[in-house]
Protein backbone atom coordinates (compact mmCIF):
# COMPACT_ATOMS: atom_id res chain seq x y z
CA UNK A 1 0.00 0.00 0.00
CA UNK A 2 1.24 3.51 -0.78
CA UNK A 3 0.16 6.91 0.46
CA UNK A 4 0.06 10.40 -0.28
CA UNK A 5 3.06 11.96 1.50
CA UNK A 6 1.45 15.13 2.43
CA UNK A 7 -0.89 12.69 4.74
CA UNK A 8 1.96 12.01 7.58
CA UNK A 9 -0.85 11.19 10.17
CA UNK A 10 -2.09 8.18 8.18
CA UNK A 11 1.03 6.86 7.05
CA UNK A 12 2.54 7.32 10.48
CA UNK A 13 -0.89 5.57 11.86
CA UNK A 14 0.28 1.92 9.31
CA UNK A 15 3.71 1.87 10.07
CA UNK A 16 3.15 1.68 13.89
CA UNK A 17 2.10 -1.65 12.73
CA UNK A 18 5.27 -2.84 12.16
CA UNK A 19 6.13 -2.88 15.82
CA UNK A 20 10.22 -2.46 15.37
CA UNK A 21 12.26 0.05 14.78
CA UNK A 22 13.99 1.11 11.49
CA UNK A 23 17.67 0.16 13.22
CA UNK A 24 16.74 -3.01 14.71
CA UNK A 25 15.39 -4.33 11.33
CA UNK A 26 18.59 -2.57 9.51
CA UNK A 27 21.15 -4.25 11.94
CA UNK A 28 19.59 -7.68 11.53
CA UNK A 29 19.82 -7.14 7.52
CA UNK A 30 23.30 -6.59 7.02
CA UNK A 31 24.96 -8.61 4.65
CA UNK A 32 27.57 -8.17 2.16
CA UNK A 33 25.37 -7.63 -0.57
CA UNK A 34 25.78 -5.52 -3.41
CA UNK A 35 23.99 -2.85 -2.28
CA UNK A 36 23.41 -2.97 1.68
CA UNK A 37 26.35 -1.61 3.30
CA UNK A 38 28.21 -4.44 5.24
CA UNK A 39 29.82 -4.09 8.61
CA UNK A 40 33.63 -3.32 7.59
CA UNK A 41 31.96 -0.26 5.84
CA UNK A 42 33.26 1.86 9.17
CA UNK A 43 36.15 1.29 8.76
CA UNK A 44 35.94 2.72 4.81
CA UNK A 45 35.74 -1.10 3.24
CA UNK A 46 33.26 -1.84 1.06
CA UNK A 47 32.13 -5.35 -0.79
CA UNK A 48 30.34 -3.85 -3.82
CA UNK A 49 33.38 -1.44 -5.83
CA UNK A 50 30.59 0.03 -7.88
CA UNK A 51 28.93 1.74 -5.07
CA UNK A 52 29.54 5.26 -4.52
CA UNK A 53 28.96 8.77 -3.61
CA UNK A 54 30.36 12.33 -5.29
CA UNK A 55 31.36 14.59 -2.74
CA UNK A 56 29.14 17.13 -4.28
CA UNK A 57 26.07 18.39 -2.79
CA UNK A 58 22.38 17.57 -3.44
CA UNK A 59 18.77 17.40 -1.60
CA UNK A 60 16.36 15.45 0.45
CA UNK A 61 14.47 16.04 -1.25
CA UNK A 62 13.87 15.59 -1.96
CA UNK A 63 14.68 15.82 -1.39
CA UNK A 64 15.19 16.91 -3.10
CA UNK A 65 17.74 17.92 -1.35
CA UNK A 66 21.62 19.03 -0.71
CA UNK A 67 24.79 18.47 0.94
CA UNK A 68 24.67 16.94 4.04
CA UNK A 69 27.38 14.75 5.99
CA UNK A 70 27.35 10.97 5.06
CA UNK A 71 28.34 8.65 8.21
CA UNK A 72 27.93 4.90 6.74
CA UNK A 73 27.74 5.24 2.72
CA UNK A 74 31.25 4.44 0.23
CA UNK A 75 32.21 7.02 -1.82
CA UNK A 76 34.56 7.43 -4.60
CA UNK A 77 36.40 9.97 -6.34
CA UNK A 78 34.91 13.57 -5.74
CA UNK A 79 33.16 14.91 -8.61
CA UNK A 80 32.29 18.33 -7.24
CA UNK A 81 32.92 21.54 -9.60
CA UNK A 82 35.70 22.52 -7.72
CA UNK A 83 37.24 18.65 -8.18
CA UNK A 84 39.02 18.45 -4.07
CA UNK A 85 40.39 14.78 -4.93
CA UNK A 86 39.03 13.61 -1.79
CA UNK A 87 37.96 10.02 -1.04
CA UNK A 88 37.98 9.80 2.08
CA UNK A 89 35.13 7.14 3.13
CA UNK A 90 34.35 8.03 6.81
CA UNK A 91 34.19 12.34 6.81
CA UNK A 92 32.69 13.89 4.04
CA UNK A 93 32.42 16.75 5.75
CA UNK A 94 36.40 17.42 6.32
CA UNK A 95 37.15 17.37 2.43
CA UNK A 96 38.13 20.15 0.35
CA UNK A 97 34.45 20.59 -1.37
CA UNK A 98 33.06 20.12 1.95
CA UNK A 99 30.27 18.41 0.88
CA UNK A 100 28.79 15.32 -0.69
CA UNK A 101 25.81 13.81 -3.10
CA UNK A 102 23.87 11.29 -1.46
CA UNK A 103 23.63 7.62 -2.95
CA UNK A 104 19.85 8.09 -3.17
CA UNK A 105 19.54 11.52 -5.01
CA UNK A 106 22.74 10.41 -7.61
CA UNK A 107 23.73 7.08 -8.23
CA UNK A 108 20.33 5.73 -7.96
CA UNK A 109 18.32 8.94 -9.22
CA UNK A 110 17.08 7.08 -12.34
CA UNK A 111 15.49 4.84 -9.16
CA UNK A 112 13.87 7.47 -7.95
CA UNK A 113 10.00 8.14 -9.04
CA UNK A 114 10.26 4.23 -8.70
CA UNK A 115 9.85 4.10 -4.93
CA UNK A 116 8.55 7.88 -4.60
CA UNK A 117 6.04 7.95 -7.82
CA UNK A 118 5.13 11.47 -8.59
CA UNK A 119 1.32 10.94 -7.12
CA UNK A 120 2.71 10.90 -3.37
CA UNK A 121 3.03 14.89 -3.78
CA UNK A 122 -0.33 15.48 -4.93
CA UNK A 123 -1.64 17.66 -2.16
CA UNK A 124 1.70 19.36 -1.57
CA UNK A 125 2.15 20.22 -5.48
CA UNK A 126 -1.51 21.30 -5.62
CA UNK A 127 -0.95 23.64 -2.14
CA UNK A 128 2.13 25.19 -3.71
CA UNK A 129 0.62 25.98 -7.22
CA UNK A 130 -2.83 28.11 -5.23
CA UNK A 131 -0.47 29.86 -3.73
CA UNK A 132 1.30 31.03 -6.50
CA UNK A 133 -1.49 31.79 -8.09
CA UNK A 134 -2.87 33.75 -5.33
CA UNK A 135 -0.02 35.93 -5.83
CA UNK A 136 -1.55 37.30 -8.62
CA UNK A 137 1.88 38.23 -10.91
CA UNK A 138 3.38 36.48 -14.15
CA UNK A 139 4.86 33.54 -12.18
CA UNK A 140 8.65 32.87 -12.96
CA UNK A 141 9.31 30.44 -11.22
CA UNK A 142 12.64 28.51 -9.44
CA UNK A 143 12.15 25.67 -8.18
CA UNK A 144 15.16 24.57 -6.25
CA UNK A 145 16.67 21.02 -5.28
CA UNK A 146 13.93 19.99 -7.96
CA UNK A 147 14.49 16.47 -8.21
CA UNK A 148 13.62 14.44 -11.34
CA UNK A 149 11.18 17.59 -12.02
CA UNK A 150 7.83 16.15 -11.10
CA UNK A 151 6.74 19.59 -9.58
CA UNK A 152 8.29 21.69 -12.12
CA UNK A 153 6.14 19.30 -15.14
CA UNK A 154 3.08 20.44 -13.22
CA UNK A 155 3.72 24.61 -12.82
CA UNK A 156 4.90 24.00 -16.76
CA UNK A 157 1.36 22.49 -17.27
CA UNK A 158 -0.53 25.73 -15.12
CA UNK A 159 1.23 28.11 -17.29
CA UNK A 160 4.02 28.83 -15.81
CA UNK A 161 7.36 29.79 -16.77
CA UNK A 162 9.67 27.27 -14.85
CA UNK A 163 13.60 26.23 -13.82
CA UNK A 164 14.94 24.04 -11.81
CA UNK A 165 18.54 23.85 -10.05
CA UNK A 166 20.01 20.73 -8.34
CA UNK A 167 22.74 20.00 -7.35
CA UNK A 168 22.98 15.83 -8.32
CA UNK A 169 24.06 15.31 -11.70
CA UNK A 170 21.91 12.13 -11.17
CA UNK A 171 18.49 14.18 -10.57
CA UNK A 172 19.17 16.61 -13.23
CA UNK A 173 19.75 14.07 -15.75
CA UNK A 174 16.20 12.47 -14.71
CA UNK A 175 14.55 16.04 -15.08
CA UNK A 176 15.69 16.43 -18.37
CA UNK A 177 14.13 13.85 -19.70
CA UNK A 178 10.46 15.56 -18.37
CA UNK A 179 11.46 19.23 -19.44
CA UNK A 180 14.19 18.82 -21.90
CA UNK A 181 17.66 20.57 -21.21
CA UNK A 182 16.66 24.23 -21.08
CA UNK A 183 14.62 23.72 -18.24
CA UNK A 184 17.58 22.22 -15.49
CA UNK A 185 20.94 22.62 -14.37
CA UNK A 186 23.52 21.48 -12.28
CA UNK A 187 23.71 23.76 -9.16
CA UNK A 188 23.89 24.47 -5.48
CA UNK A 189 21.52 26.18 -3.67
CA UNK A 190 24.59 27.71 -1.66
CA UNK A 191 25.68 28.82 -5.17
CA UNK A 192 22.63 31.02 -6.48
CA UNK A 193 23.74 34.11 -7.85
CA UNK A 194 21.08 35.39 -9.63
CA UNK A 195 19.24 39.22 -8.97
CA UNK A 196 15.75 39.88 -9.43
CA UNK A 197 14.94 37.25 -11.78
CA UNK A 198 11.90 34.80 -10.37
CA UNK A 199 8.34 35.37 -9.05
CA UNK A 200 8.70 32.54 -6.94
CA UNK A 201 11.05 29.96 -5.71
CA UNK A 202 9.71 26.89 -4.55
CA UNK A 203 12.45 24.34 -2.66
CA UNK A 204 10.24 21.19 -1.34
CA UNK A 205 11.19 18.07 0.42
CA UNK A 206 13.27 19.25 2.68
CA UNK A 207 15.65 20.84 0.52
CA UNK A 208 16.70 23.55 2.50
CA UNK A 209 17.37 21.56 5.74
CA UNK A 210 20.72 20.09 4.22
CA UNK A 211 22.80 23.12 4.94
CA UNK A 212 25.30 22.69 7.37
CA UNK A 213 24.84 25.38 9.44
CA UNK A 214 21.58 28.09 10.55
CA UNK A 215 24.61 30.43 9.43
CA UNK A 216 24.92 28.89 5.96
CA UNK A 217 20.93 28.84 5.71
CA UNK A 218 20.57 33.01 6.24
CA UNK A 219 23.08 33.06 3.30
CA UNK A 220 20.96 31.34 1.22
CA UNK A 221 17.76 32.66 1.89
CA UNK A 222 19.34 35.23 1.19
CA UNK A 223 20.72 34.57 -1.86
CA UNK A 224 16.64 33.33 -2.48
CA UNK A 225 15.27 37.04 -1.55
CA UNK A 226 17.71 38.88 -4.01
CA UNK A 227 17.20 36.53 -6.78
CA UNK A 228 13.46 37.36 -6.68
CA UNK A 229 11.87 40.30 -8.11
CA UNK A 230 9.91 42.93 -6.24
CA UNK A 231 6.93 41.78 -4.28
CA UNK A 232 7.71 37.44 -5.07
CA UNK A 233 7.57 34.96 -2.78
CA UNK A 234 9.09 31.57 -1.72
CA UNK A 235 7.66 28.28 -0.50
CA UNK A 236 9.61 25.90 1.46
CA UNK A 237 9.04 22.90 2.88
CA UNK A 238 11.21 22.08 5.89
CA UNK A 239 11.73 19.40 8.43
CA UNK A 240 10.46 19.90 12.11
CA UNK A 241 12.75 17.23 14.27
CA UNK A 242 10.42 17.53 17.39
CA UNK A 243 7.39 16.74 15.68
CA UNK A 244 9.64 13.24 14.11
CA UNK A 245 7.76 10.09 14.84
CA UNK A 246 9.60 6.59 16.39
CA UNK A 247 8.14 4.23 13.86
CA UNK A 248 9.52 3.57 10.62
CA UNK A 249 7.29 4.31 7.44
CA UNK A 250 7.13 1.89 4.57
CA UNK A 251 5.89 1.89 1.45
CA UNK A 252 5.15 -0.42 -1.51
CA UNK A 253 4.91 0.74 -5.05
CA UNK A 254 4.95 -1.74 -8.44
CA UNK A 255 8.04 -2.44 -10.01
CA UNK A 256 9.49 -1.30 -13.61
CA UNK A 257 7.88 -4.14 -15.26
CA UNK A 258 4.70 -3.01 -13.20
CA UNK A 259 4.88 -6.21 -11.16
CA UNK A 260 2.53 -5.35 -7.68
CA UNK A 261 4.60 -4.10 -4.33
CA UNK A 262 8.07 -5.22 -6.17
CA UNK A 263 9.73 -1.98 -4.63
CA UNK A 264 10.26 -1.32 -1.24
CA UNK A 265 10.53 1.75 0.36
CA UNK A 266 11.28 2.28 3.81
CA UNK A 267 12.04 5.42 6.51
CA UNK A 268 12.43 6.48 10.00
CA UNK A 269 14.01 9.44 11.65
CA UNK A 270 16.06 9.80 14.93
CA UNK A 271 16.76 12.83 17.46
CA UNK A 272 20.65 12.71 17.76
CA UNK A 273 21.27 13.17 21.79
CA UNK A 274 21.51 16.82 22.85
CA UNK A 275 20.61 18.41 19.41
CA UNK A 276 17.08 18.80 19.44
CA UNK A 277 16.88 20.47 16.15
CA UNK A 278 19.03 18.28 13.98
CA UNK A 279 17.31 15.07 12.65
CA UNK A 280 19.04 12.18 11.40
CA UNK A 281 16.98 10.44 8.49
CA UNK A 282 17.31 6.51 7.31
CA UNK A 283 16.61 5.25 3.93
CA UNK A 284 16.35 2.18 2.70
CA UNK A 285 15.13 1.70 -1.31
CA UNK A 286 14.78 -2.64 -2.71
CA UNK A 287 13.67 -3.73 -5.58
CA UNK A 288 12.56 -7.25 -5.80
CA UNK A 289 12.65 -8.05 -9.85
CA UNK A 290 15.91 -5.99 -10.17
CA UNK A 291 17.80 -7.40 -7.16
CA UNK A 292 18.48 -3.95 -6.07
CA UNK A 293 19.27 -2.86 -2.47
CA UNK A 294 20.11 0.40 -0.44
CA UNK A 295 20.43 1.87 2.99
CA UNK A 296 21.82 5.33 4.01
CA UNK A 297 21.84 7.32 6.73
CA UNK A 298 20.97 11.62 6.13
CA UNK A 299 22.13 14.14 8.71
CA UNK A 300 19.71 17.30 8.90
CA UNK A 301 21.35 20.18 10.44
CA UNK A 302 18.85 22.86 10.47
CA UNK A 303 15.17 20.96 11.19
CA UNK A 304 13.24 23.68 13.19
CA UNK A 305 10.86 24.93 11.24
CA UNK A 306 10.75 27.87 14.32
CA UNK A 307 14.11 28.46 13.75
CA UNK A 308 13.94 28.54 9.57
CA UNK A 309 11.96 31.45 10.10
CA UNK A 310 13.74 32.85 12.16
CA UNK A 311 16.04 33.05 9.43
CA UNK A 312 13.88 34.16 6.64
CA UNK A 313 13.20 37.32 8.45
CA UNK A 314 16.81 38.02 9.08
CA UNK A 315 17.55 37.26 5.30
CA UNK A 316 15.06 40.29 4.30
CA UNK A 317 11.50 38.18 4.13
CA UNK A 318 7.84 39.40 5.68
CA UNK A 319 4.48 38.20 6.09
CA UNK A 320 5.97 34.87 7.00
CA UNK A 321 3.50 32.15 7.65
CA UNK A 322 4.01 28.73 8.75
CA UNK A 323 1.39 25.79 8.15
CA UNK A 324 0.87 22.17 9.33
CA UNK A 325 -0.28 20.72 5.63
CA UNK A 326 -1.57 21.12 2.83
CA UNK A 327 -4.54 21.91 4.08
CA UNK A 328 -3.41 25.41 5.59
CA UNK A 329 -3.90 24.96 9.02
CA UNK A 330 -1.65 26.78 11.31
CA UNK A 331 1.48 25.11 12.23
CA UNK A 332 1.22 22.72 15.30
CA UNK A 333 2.27 19.46 15.14
CA UNK A 334 3.47 18.48 11.64
CA UNK A 335 6.83 16.71 11.05
CA UNK A 336 7.05 18.34 7.88
CA UNK A 337 5.02 22.09 7.53
CA UNK A 338 5.39 24.72 4.85
CA UNK A 339 7.08 28.09 5.05
CA UNK A 340 5.49 30.52 2.62
CA UNK A 341 7.21 33.92 3.07
CA UNK A 342 7.09 37.19 0.44
CA UNK A 343 9.84 40.06 -0.57
CA UNK A 344 8.59 43.50 -0.09
CA UNK A 345 7.84 45.53 -3.27
CA UNK A 346 5.04 46.23 -6.02
CA UNK A 347 4.05 42.22 -7.49
CA UNK A 348 3.11 43.24 -10.91
CA UNK A 349 5.66 43.49 -12.90
CA UNK A 350 7.00 40.96 -16.01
Amino acid sequence: MSYVRGDWALRFRAAASTGRTLASGLDAGRLPCRFLPCAGEATGVHSSPGAYAATRSRLPRSAGGQGTRMEHAPVGRCGSGTCCGATNRRSLHRHACGIAIMRLFDEFAHRYDLHTPPVHYQHDHDFVLETLRSWSMPCHVLDVGCGTGAFLEKALRNGMHVRGVDASPGMVREAEKRLGRDVVRVQRMQELEEQSTYHAIVSLSWTINYCESYTELVDVLHRFYQALRPGGGVVLQIAHAKHAPVEVMEDREPGPGGQPEDVLFLYGFRRPPNQLDELEAQYVYACKSLGEMMHEKHLLHVADARAVASCAQKAGFKDIQLFDSFQRNAFSGALSPFLVARKSGGGGET
